[in-house]
């Protein structure tokens, strides 16, 4: 059929990836919602980045956590998650900056770069 011809179907893989977090049993409706709200993460999040060619995805990991680092620099190590996600709120952070830090793992950090290894893996 022509749709078929025109659209590509992602993986099953790259669908659960992007339904990361849904709490089940979930509807239609839940699901699309879930999936939206991942979209504008991404998009936010790019849109922070400085413009520039970026030749690689490592390259665009680094540019965000350097924006990351950067509102960071001034926080007092040893310092936990929600020590770290306070000082953002408090800095006025963007909201894919917080959002990045309450993923990290639950644990006291030593220094920024610390925090931008974990913000960069998840």
């Amino acid at each position: 059929t022509p749709l078929t011809q025109h659209t590509t179907l992602p993986s099953p893989a790259l669908l659960q990836r992007h339904l990361h977090g849904v709490h089940y049993p979930a509807t239609k409706a839940q699901l699309l919602a879930h999936a939206r709200g991942e979209c504008e993460r991404v998009i936010g999040t790019l849109a922070l980045l400085p413009e520039e060619q970026y030749s690689r995805p490592a390259d665009v990991s680094k540019a965000f956590g350097e924006i990351a680092q950067e509102i960071l620099k001034g926080a007092s190590y040893p310092a936990s998650r929600d020590d770290l996600v306070g000082y953002a709120r408090d800095q006025d952070a963007a909201l894919p900056v917080i959002e990045a830090l309450l993923r990290i793992p639950d644990q006291d950090y030593d220094d920024s770069d610390a925090v931008i290894i974990e913000i960069i893996e998840v």
